[in-house]
């Protein structure tokens, strides 16, 4: 016969409540993009490391016995305040316990322009907190103002997926979407504002043109959802943005058939694409310290 031992019985009910909720604070989430300040923990010397995901982000304490799962034991360093990346996290009772290098992972939100982020004169477009472009690249390349100046002036969402080697953690390749909306002006010059946003000319091609055309000329407002996507390799890169409109009338009429949307695939081969989300979006000039805090003062 066995004895109830009621003390003993509430005290092991106690215990086991306990460890349920332990485990269940335990969380597994997917970091995208830009990370700072890492610092490797060392499991030897029982020493915690940080890090911080975002420019803006706030540090992150790492278990000293965390798991790194290889390669990311070893090129986490060299990662760092560099290209996006994308990392499977684990956290628990709001300590990190592992890490691993996946393939697939996406920054979506907001983009906002940030004046002097490198110095005066030397602004930066923000996307999410996660993926930091030099102003000066995204001007120069059209279809990255397509995708950037135009989130930003729009007050937009942009979305970046990007598609890593696990082997290495650097992105292989992107697909980034964004859209905007609004009354249509035809420009001097080509470009087309939609909205608060403005089309460059070089992505528009004849058929997207002749429907924001009729867009402007019967006073309707147009739609256009934008995507681009790049390979991305270290000797020549391509992006191409397939722009679809969507041209819908201000008063709820009814559209010609010769205004209905349609899907308008243009290449644009913009050199420099490659460095720009990727490696140069890694402008050495995040690891300062002292920049980045300059970045956040202004930013207020």
């Amino acid at each position: 016969m066995i004895a109830w031992n009621r003390a003993a019985g509430l005290s092991l009910a106690l215990l086991l409540t306990s460890a349920t909720s332990v485990t269940a604070v335990e969380t597994v989430d997917i970091e995208a993009g830009l990370f700072v300040d890492y610092v490797a923990p060392d499991a030897g010397a029982l020493t915690p490391g940080s890090i911080t995901f975002g420019f803006y982000g706030t540090p992150e304490v790492i278990a000293a016995d965390a798991v790194l799962v290889p390669p990311a034991d070893t090129n986490l360093p060299f990662l760092a305040s560099g290209a996006p990346v994308c990392l499977q996290v684990t956290r628990d009772l709001g300590e990190i316990t592992a890490m691993t290098l996946i393939a697939e992972c996406t920054v979506t939100g907001p983009v906002t322009l940030v004046p002097d982020a490198f110095g005066p004169g030397v602004g930066a477009y923000l996307t999410s907190d996660r993926v930091i472009t030099p102003e000066s690249l995204v001007f120069a390349f059209p279809g990255l103002e397509t995708l950037m100046k135009t989130t930003a002036d729009s007050g937009g969402t942009l979305s970046i997926t990007f598609t890593s080697d696990p082997s290495t953690g650097i992105p292989i390749s992107l697909v980034a979407t964004t859209e905007i909306a609004g009354p249509v002006t035809m420009l001097p010059g080509g470009d087309v504002t939609v909205g608060s946003a403005t089309l460059p000319d070089e992505v528009i091609d004849a058929t997207a043109r002749a429907l924001l055309q009729q867009a402007a000329d019967l006073g309707y407002s147009a739609t256009v959802s934008i995507a681009g996507s790049s390979v991305i390799d270290l000797t020549g890169e391509t992006a191409i943005v397939d722009i679809v409109l969507l041209v819908t009338p201000t008063d709820g009429g009814a559209l010609p058939d010769t205004a209905q949307p349609q899907r308008t695939p243009l290449p644009f081969a913009a050199s420099g694409w490659l460095l720009l989300l990727s490696l140069l979006a890694s402008v050495s000039l995040v690891r300062t310290a002292t920049r980045r805090s300059n970045m956040r003062d202004r930013a207020r």
